[in-house]
């Protein structure tokens, strides 16, 4: 309970990066998690250390958060520019017609990295495999186009991506 009162305290006065600290420590996760998002929306103070403080607590909460607050998490990610956390952010929240399809609203630059963040823990539906193919043709990555297409057995698409 002091902790809370304490972390309150500082919310009260602004220093929301040690509130935020305060409220991670009592285990007030959400609370914190809120005000890391109002600061980053806001654009205020300390954003650097509140970018990192999200991330954590991202990595954290998980399973726990409702869809309206991994929107706004991964709304903010977009712009912060960081798209491989968003990436990893949007594989840990949905399943995979949803990944790609948040993925592919966010028009992100896929990289190799990244795809595999998609399908970890594998696929074998060609169809998905072949939207982000396409997507990387889109994209002009021409060689993780290819070898996706090799992946699920279009040998003749991946030699076309690598004469590109």
């Amino acid at each position: 309970p002091q902790i809370y009162d304490c972390a309150r305290y500082f919310e009260r006065k602004g220093m929301h990066e040690q509130a935020c600290a305060l409220f991670m420590r009592c285990n007030s996760h959400e609370k914190a998690l809120s005000m890391c998002l109002c600061v980053l929306e806001k654009n205020e103070e300390n954003s650097s250390v509140m970018n990192e403080t999200l991330i954590s607590l991202v990595a954290h909460l998980k399973g726990k958060l409702s869809a309206d607050v991994k929107h706004r998490i991964i709304d903010k990610l977009h712009t912060m520019g960081e798209e491989l956390i968003m990436v990893d952010v949007i594989c840990t929240f949905a399943i995979v017609n949803e990944r790609l399809r948040l993925i592919f609203d966010k028009n992100v630059i896929l990289t190799e990295e990244m795809v595999e963040m998609i399908f970890k823990g594998g696929t074998e539906n060609k169809e998905q495999i072949r939207m982000v193919a396409i997507k990387c043709v889109e994209q002009g990555n021409h060689r993780l186009a290819s070898k996706l297409y090799t992946m699920i057995g279009e040998k003749k698409n991946g030699m076309k991506c690598l004469i590109k």
